[in-house]
Formats: C-alpha cells, sequence, structure tokens
C-alpha cells in the first residue's frame, strides 16, 4: 500500500503521514514521492529546513539511484493533485522536479552535493 503523500509546510512541526488515499503501486513512486517531497522543502528558499532537506535528497537520490527518475512524472502529478497542497507548494513542484534531476544543482541547494557526483 502506497503512504499518502504528507504536505511540506512553511511551519516547523512534526507531521505524521496518512493513509486515506494509500494505493497498490510500484516501490519506485514510493521512493520518487520521498524526493519530490524534499525536494520541494529544498527550494523554499525561506524554509528553515531547506538546507537540510537538499543534503538529504542528495543523499537519499544518491542512494536510490534511477529508481526516483523512473516514476518522477507520476510522483509529480500526484502531488499536484493532493488536495492538502497549498498552491505555493503546488507551484515549486516543476522546481523541485528540476531539482531532482539536476537541472539545477548549484547554490540553490545551499552547497548539497549533486546526485552521483
Amino acid at each position: 500500500m502506497r503512504q499518502s503523500e504528507a504536505s511540506t509546510s512553511t511551519a516547523v512541526r512534526a507531521r505524521l503521514p496518512g493513509w486515506r488515499n494509500a494505493t497498490e503501486g510500484p516501490a519506485d513512486l514510493d521512493a520518487a514521492l520521498c524526493a519530490v517531497i524534499l525536494a520541494q522543502v529544498a527550494v523554499e528558499e525561506a524554509h528553515p529546513l531547506a538546507s537540510s532537506a537538499a543534503t538529504l535528497l542528495a543523499a537519499f537520490v544518491d542512494r536510490v539511484g534511477g529508481r526516483v527518475l523512473t516514476t518522477l512524472d507520476q510522483a509529480v502529478a500526484r502531488r499536484r493533485n493532493d488536495p492538502a497542497l497549498t498552491s505555493g507548494e503546488r507551484e515549486r513542484l516543476d522546481a523541485a522536479a528540476a531539482l531532482i534531476t539536476g537541472r539545477r544543482w548549484g547554490r540553490e541547494t545551499r552547497g548539497a552535493a549533486r546526485p552521483g557526483a
């Protein structure tokens, strides 16, 4: 079963993921959803955990490798359709996907290493 996608938030607080929209699906989609959520935080300049999220994202993508990329478009679409996301979170999805695919590695990641580099 697929865990529901947790909403990112500028407020720093713990969130437990829900199971209200759990579905069957490939493990690669779980990996891609995790990467998208981390990337959404990483690209939100004002988020106090943006730098940490970028560092964790780099390590995560390095560990799971290409598995994230095989279902990235599907993961972004699922996040975009999540009714719990704010408009700002939706607006950052393209930047988050670009970060994952390596098109934005550099200064925006606040020093995090590019996955696989």
